[in-house]
């Protein structure tokens, strides 16, 4: 645990530079720059399990980000964010199948945006968002994870994490 946490801390004390974008935003873009780039930042955010598609807990505070930061936009990851069910009684029923193929496939998309956005605004900062499952998947693509048994993932390039100026999750479930 400490090493991993140690590890986590590490990863992105060592990211502190900054490396134009077609804006794919679903929930709200503002102004772009002359390059179609965001001129404030790139809001990512990634749901948690069974959290209705969009930013979920998190959509108040990219709300806030977005009237905070003129020339901002926000793009949520779609992903399934499932692996339980809520039974008859209104107990979980736990899905690991189902929940391993959601981080996974989550991976893939959040790794794809990252390496998407960063192909077209190189100069643009971004803020990534994450809740429970999601949290999972952020902390996996951008720091990487071995953990069993969701199979190894590398860590994103330096040259992707140095464009990341906040990373923010909650209550990541692997833990």
């Amino acid at each position: 645990m400490l090493t991993q946490t140690f590890a986590l801390l590490l990863c992105f004390m060592l990211q502190a530079a900054a490396i134009p974008y077609r804006s794919q935003a679903s929930f709200r873009t503002t102004t772009d720059g002359e390059d179609g780039c965001p001129t404030g930042v790139h809001v990512i955010g990634i749901r948690g399990t069974l959290e209705a598609e969009g930013f979920g807990a998190m959509e108040n505070l990219a709300k806030k980000l977005l009237e905070d930061i003129p020339g901002s936009n926000a793009y949520p990851i779609d992903y399934p964010a499932n692996g339980i069910d809520i039974g008859p009684d209104g107990k979980p029923i736990y899905k690991p199948v189902e929940y391993i193929r959601s981080v996974n496939a989550g991976r893939r998309s959040f790794a794809i945006e990252l390496d998407d956005f960063n192909a077209f605004c190189p100069n643009t900062s971004i803020v990534v968002m994450a809740y429970s499952q999601g949290a999972q998947v952020a902390g996996d693509v951008i720091c990487g994870s071995t953990l069993f048994p969701f199979g190894d993932w590398d860590p994103i390039q330096d040259e992707l994490k140095a464009n990341i100026k906040a990373f923010v999750t909650l209550g990541r479930p692997e833990k």
